[in-house]
């Protein structure tokens, strides 16, 4: 889903790719702006060296990374950037879920967890991209959250989390994950000769 800020940031054109209705209809409702595209982020309908920046929070580590990467690569016009987000896992993380093998995971339907930065900037150094900038931030969990969730759920109050007061609350009680990481790549397709 594209980031609900990102449009704070800028004038240009927004475009998203949706894989099913609900998120299509979430992502409008936070951005009424984008032009969201139902489709396939592994197999866009986007023309080769069509975009000027691509915009990836939180996505990759629920595909194929390489098939991903490349597809990026593909649309990304010479000099494009990419800004992606992903997590980390420390060798000592924890947190409540768990994956079909019993792991400790920050979402169950995640494929893989990364170990570092690099690990991570190795998917896209193959394809072409030179990394401008990495770091990793704590990943913190907002301890509103249940309770918001419980709200949502059991009233017809369906938009809480893009009211100003609630994001405030939301801030104010996040707490870091024991040992789990935010990646943030900022890369750029290399430019043609």
């Amino acid at each position: 889903m594209i980031h609900y800020n990102i449009d704070k940031f800028s004038n240009a054109r927004l475009i998203g790719i949706e894989k099913t209705e609900q998120a299509i209809m979430q992502t409008k409702s936070l951005i009424p702006q984008v032009n969201i595209i139902r489709g396939d982020i592994l197999n866009t309908p986007f023309k080769s060296e069509s975009l000027d920046f691509i915009f990836s929070t939180m996505v990759v580590e629920h595909v194929d990374d390489k098939k991903f990467s490349e597809e990026v690569f593909r649309t990304l016009r010479p000099g494009g950037y990419f800004f992606v987000t992903s997590v980390i896992k420390s060798k000592n993380a924890w947190y409540f879920y768990k994956n079909t093998a019993g792991e400790t995971v920050l979402e169950p339907s995640h494929l893989r967890e990364y170990k570092s930065i690099q690990e991570f900037e190795n998917i896209l150094k193959p394809c072409g991209f030179t990394i401008i900038k990495s770091s990793a931030p704590r990943i913190c969990y907002p301890l509103l959250d249940p309770l918001l969730k419980l709200v949502i759920k059991f009233t017809k109050i369906k938009n809480l989390i893009g009211w100003r007061s609630i994001e405030l609350l939301r801030l104010l009680t996040k707490v870091p994950i024991p040992g789990y990481f935010a990646v943030e790549v900022l890369a750029k397709k290399k430019s043609k000769a």
